[in-house]
């Protein structure tokens, strides 16, 4: 654990000394039960939460979601008896830079097992991380039982079960991609596939959608692929010569151009009736089908298929029994990182939110291991005619809001992986961004001439605006930081917030090598960037102008994001620096950070505002006077003036032209855990976990405001406000605040994730935390108890 010098945080601000384990009257701890006891509870309340369907499915709405982190799976029964799946994986991007899914593949049985069927059962077993399928008294009198899942540790997808008669089996792909197409805006279908012009109404060049291979003459396998052509013109130069940065190509490499990406499917005992169709050569009892997904840059498509049957001869060397004990053992691992379950046996809200939590931690780690970050616009678990209420089917490779990452939106996928200990799954997108900090530092040099980097609130993976808001048709001499979206347009502070969130997982993994090689090599360079851009007043503070407060202030100075950030990170930084002389700059940067903007409201309390000033406020409702409760934790429980934190929340607008925002990326249930307003917190929640599409059959495919479906960032804020109500900590003490804004009426067990790799453990039951587990040992006396506040 790191603790902050006095001198520190008196440049910061005056913090009171804190009372190690205060515990209030009529909180009785007992510690009775071993690590093992509570673990085995967790398994316990696994099963309830489960996802079972007991009749075949009419379409691709109702499909669940399944992965292993980089390739996942839509699993589906249709009524026909046919089982069908979408196959997508996180990298599979095209020369239009949209995620495209690989493919939709469908299985036959005959006689078919789920016809006219006394007994169907498609169930999510969470534990081991597979669907297991099965169906009995049916007219063929042919039952079968299957298990679908993705190996946690190899990249293929397996079907795998066993039929009670013998069955011929047939396995087809089918595909869409099937010719060259000219794309147009005014088709929806397209709509988010690349970005228009500087008037937004047209492509700025021709776009193309370019057609799958399907490799022929295949004995006993399907090939497919998608490729992105070499002669094509290339997204990557054109972006990089329309934002000025064309100087950058001779430093990087197209990470596009050749990128080729499908599958090799087989199944044991079948053959080839032609490119698409496997079928079994005699009729059998067992059913043993693999999907081998692969993405990678080869200089020809003959090398790309020579890597997948390569990884499909190396999967040869694994026993079958072997790959599912170790999946399930990932698995299982994996639900023992963490937990919060809620007894939910006398109230169905409480029951809503807990799955929801359960849920939407699988769709993440079923999509967040992979070689890119998570989608917010729907992960890799999208589906086509999913807003069908217009009569439009978009295809299975759109989602709303584009190719583009949307810092607003992805970090909420993030953020929560911390205290479920899911540190892992957030290197991709700490990888994605050092990745991209060359290009980010060569942009500051080309613009400004100075050191430092920035990241563009909606930006491509490589590290460059998104054209469409950039701005395609642009004079010479126009100042590129003036780029065509007002909206976004100085939106900076993702870098400052990614720092803070490097700085959690540092305070929680205690990563010395992620120190010196991540965290403190970008965080110098965000904040350079801030100290050479703005000029300083008369008092030596700075002076950050022009800026936009996120997207709901534009051209106003001083926003509360960006000063709160600064004083959040700096004495952090400071105290991790690699030397004196950057502690030195640290620190004496921070003295120059104003103070946050203020005002008293009409009952004499102090509140927080946006900004200085601003010359309009579009009332968006993302709230940047709250971003000092999160993500910069400087006001909230266990801190000073708690009710200058509660009053800004208060004052802080919750609609937008009359409609209240509440769903998506709205952070309300997160600010309102995060001041200790537990029955707040709740209504919001349980408000939130019922926010489900309402055509989509699987109950966290959540709607799609602000996003798609399935909405990650909808899914995110539900996490981070469930773990706020339940735990909180910040970096200027050792402190561990439970049950900061919890509901005294729902029960539950919980494991968590602290700075200083501390473990959590615990239940409550009747509104007494009945057990208590810490470990180390010696963080026990940093828990303070919130119960009866």
């Amino acid at each position: 654990m790191h603790h902050y010098p006095k001198r520190i945080m008196n440049l910061f601000r005056r913090f009171e000394p804190r009372k190690p384990m205060a515990r209030l009257p009529g909180i009785v701890v007992l510690v009775l039960l071993a690590v093992l006891q509570i673990d085995a509870g967790a398994k316990d309340h696994m099963a309830k939460y489960n996802v079972v369907w007991d009749s075949p499915s009419k379409d691709h709405n109702g499909s669940m979601p399944i992965g292993n982190g980089d390739i996942g799976a839509n699993v589906w029964v249709e009524e026909n008896g046919d089982l069908l799946f979408y196959i997508g994986k996180t990298d599979a991007y095209s020369a239009n830079t949209r995620l495209l899914k690989l493919g939709k593949m469908r299985v036959r049985l005959s006689p078919n097992p789920f016809e006219e069927v006394d007994h169907f059962k498609q169930e999510l077993e969470l534990r081991d991380g597979v669907i297991k399928i099965n169906s009995s008294g049916n007219s063929s009198g042919n039952e079968v039982e299957l298990r679908f899942w993705v190996d946690a540790n190899h990249p293929v997808i397996r079907v795998t079960g066993k039929t009670s008669g013998q069955t011929m089996i047939e396995v087809e792909l089918e595909h869409w991609r099937t010719e060259r197409t000219r794309a147009s805006v005014g088709d929806r279908s397209f709509s988010g596939l690349i970005d228009r012009d500087s008037r937004g109404r047209n492509f700025a060049f021709p776009v193309y959608v370019e057609p799958d291979t399907i490799v022929p003459e295949r004995a006993e396998s399907i090939v497919w692929y998608h490729r992105n052509r070499n002669d094509a013109p290339s997204i990557w130069e054109m972006t990089l010569e329309t934002q000025g940065l064309d100087d950058f190509m001779s430093e990087s490499s197209d990470p596009l151009r050749n990128l080729t990406f499908g599958a090799l499917v087989r199944g044991h005992g079948m053959k080839s009736a032609s490119p698409t169709l496997l079928q079994s050569s005699d009729p059998v009892k067992e059913i043993d089908i693999s999907v081998f997904p692969l993405t990678a840059h080869t200089e020809t498509a003959d090398k790309w298929i020579g890597k997948v049957e390569e990884q499909a001869r190396e999967y040869d060397g694994v026993s079958n029994d072997s790959a599912w004990s170790e999946h399930k053992e990932w698995w299982n691992r994996f639900w023992d990182r963490g937990w919060i379950h809620i007894d939910s046996d006398s109230c169905e809200d409480a029951f809503l939110v807990s799955r929801g939590y359960v849920l939407q931690n699988w769709i993440t780690a079923c999509g967040g291991r992979g070689n890119m970050p998570i989608r917010f616009n729907g992960s890799i678990f999208t589906v086509d005619g999913v807003q069908t209420n217009n009569g439009v089917d978009y295809g299975p490779d759109y989602r709303a809001w584009g190719s583009a990452y949307w810092w607003q939106n992805t970090r909420l996928a993030y953020w929560p992986m911390i205290t479920a200990g899911n540190f892992d799954m957030m290197k991709p997108l700490f990888r994605m961004y050092m990745d991209a900090l060359p290009l980010a530092k060569h942009r500051i040099s080309e613009y400004y001439g100075f050191e430092g980097a920035y990241f563009p609130e909606t930006m491509y993976f490589w590290g460059t605006y998104r054209n469409e808001d950039f701005g395609w048709q642009r004079a010479e001499d126009s100042d590129p930081e003036v780029i065509r979206s007002t909206h976004t347009r100085y939106v900076w502070q993702g870098g400052i917030e990614l720092t803070a969130m490097m700085l959690e997982y540092y305070r929680h993994t205690e990563d010395e090598e992620f120190l010196k090689n991540t965290l403190l090599p970008f965080a110098r360079q965000i904040v350079r960037f801030y100290d050479n851009r703005y000029s300083r007043n008369e008092q030596g503070k700075l002076v950050i102008y022009p800026a936009n407060a996120l997207e709901d202030l534009f051209r106003c100075t001083n926003p509360t994001p960006e000063v709160g950030g600064l004083r959040f990170i700096l004495p952090q930084l400071a105290e991790l620096a690699s030397g004196e002389e950057e502690k030195a700059y640290f620190l004496s940067f921070l003295a120059e950070i104003p103070e946050l903007e203020m005002d008293v409201s009409e009952n004499g309390i102090k509140h927080i505002l946006p900004a200085v000033e601003a010359e309009r406020r579009r009332n968006n409702c993302e709230k940047p006077e709250c971003y000092v409760l999160f993500p910069y934790r400087l006001y909230g429980m266990g801190l000073p003036d708690l009710e200058i934190a509660k009053e800004t929340f208060r004052l802080s607008p919750k609609e937008m032209n009359g409609v209240p925002r509440t769903n998506g990326w709205v952070q309300d249930p997160i600010f309102a855990a995060c001041i200790g307003d537990a029955e707040d917190a709740k209504k919001r929640i349980v408000a939130r976990s019922k926010y489900v599409h309402e055509e989509s059959r699987f109950p966290a495919f959540w709607n799609y405001t602000y996003a798609w479906v399935p909405n990650q960032d909808h899914g995110g804020v539900n996490m981070i406000a469930l773990q706020h109500m339940l735990v909180q900590t910040d970096p200027w003490s050792d402190a561990i605040h439970l049950f900061p804004a919890w509901p005294g009426e729902w029960d539950c067990s919980f494991k968590v994730h602290a700075p200083g790799n501390t473990i959590v453990r615990g239940k409550l039951e009747n509104g007494v935390l009945v057990e208590l587990q810490v470990a180390p040992e010696s963080r026990k006396q940093d828990v303070i108890i919130h119960l009866d506040e």
